[in-house]
């Protein structure tokens, strides 16, 4: 299956408090929204990642550059990228389909927050309806966090109904900005373009009025990365452990199998984020979400640092490194 990530957006709202990273580039619990994305597409074995950004993000381009050659954390990425300004996220979507119109895909923003393990259940979801003649599975969430949310109108049986600019009877979720998306789907999109549409939502209606089945799956707590709140938000949400690898000095010649043993826990633990050792002790600070540290640090900052957090409730795992035998000892 395919993923596509509309990255095009300057994140001005961000900047204007303070964020100065570009959007795709903003760090959610030590980890850059793009590269989150990547990551859990390449756990739901994407066979391509298309991802488009505008012309002024250059950190980003670079930044896709270095993954296409060297993978994510040393991981290969299918990775396929479109420099391009564009009016909206519509027209972005539209740049994207070329590359999008052979096999079902998943689209999102690159600023969508939602729970990873809820993902996959949605992506195994839409996999299934798809090979049962399903043209679109759109994600949907009770969890009302948007300035302009788009009602979605469902029946008993989750068939989308409608989608709406204000609450109405049937429209308990509004829209998720996660599409599971056939190729058929595009013809409707190509039509929006054609038309002079520009904004995702009158894409969705326009998929309701041609009949098309568009079907809704409910996800918990899904939001977008508007502002710096949203980063603290996202942060209490979807973190819950810390993993530290040492600092290069105490492991000069192990530093990408320490990172590889981190990476590989970081799987298991749902991609907890990694920081160095070097970060602890330059005075980085703990989202108040992460309940368990898994840690290689060793020096005495950093132990301290740890020390601390065991007092407040944190649980450390690791705590402190053994120390070497005395010479002579048996």
């Amino acid at each position: 299956m395919k993923f596509a990530i509309i990255a095009a957006g300057d994140g001005s709202r961000l900047r204007a408090e303070g964020v100065e990273a570009p959007k795709p580039l903003v760090k959610v619990g030590g980890e850059c929204l793009i590269d989150r994305l990547l990551r859990i597409f390449l756990a739901n074995h994407a066979t391509e990642i298309v991802v488009i950004c505008n012309e002024h993000m250059t950190d980003v381009a670079r930044h896709l550059v270095d993954i296409q050659n060297e993978g994510l954390s040393g991981q290969p990425v299918p990775l396929r990228f479109v420099i391009q300004s564009t009016p909206s996220s519509m027209h972005s979507f539209h740049v994207l389909s070329q590359y999008l119109r052979d096999e079902p895909f998943v689209l999102t923003t690159v600023d969508t927050i939602f729970d990873e393990h809820e993902f996959a259940r949605y992506v195994r979801t839409f996999s299934g309806k798809t090979a049962e003649g399903m043209d679109a599975l759109m994600g949907v969430t009770d969890y009302i966090d948007d300035e302009k949310p788009l009602y979605v109108g469902v029946d008993e049986q989750m068939k989308v109904t409608g989608y709406y600019d204000t609450p109405q009877a049937d429209s308990r979720y509004i829209s998720a900005g996660i599409y599971g998306l056939t190729p058929r789907t595009l013809a409707v999109l190509d039509a929006c373009i054609a038309r002079g549409e520009r904004r995702m939502r009158n894409f969705q209606r326009a998929l309701v009025a041609e009949g098309l089945q568009v079907e809704a799956y409910p996800l918990t707590h899904v939001f977008d990365i508007d502002h710096a709140s949203d980063i603290r938000k996202a942060e209490s949400r979807c973190c819950r452990c810390l993993l530290i690898q040492r600092a290069r000095c105490f492991s000069p010649h192990s530093v990408d199998k320490d990172l590889a043993v981190l990476q590989a826990l970081s799987r298991q633990l749902g991609g907890a984020p990694i920081v160095s050792e070097e970060e602890i002790t330059a005075g980085y600070q703990l989202p108040a979400s992460i309940k368990t540290v898994y840690s290689m640090a060793r020096s005495e900052a950093a132990l301290s640092w740890l020390s601390t957090l065991e007092a407040a409730g944190v649980t450390v795992i690791n705590p402190q490194q053994v120390s070497e035998p005395a010479k002579g000892a048996i």
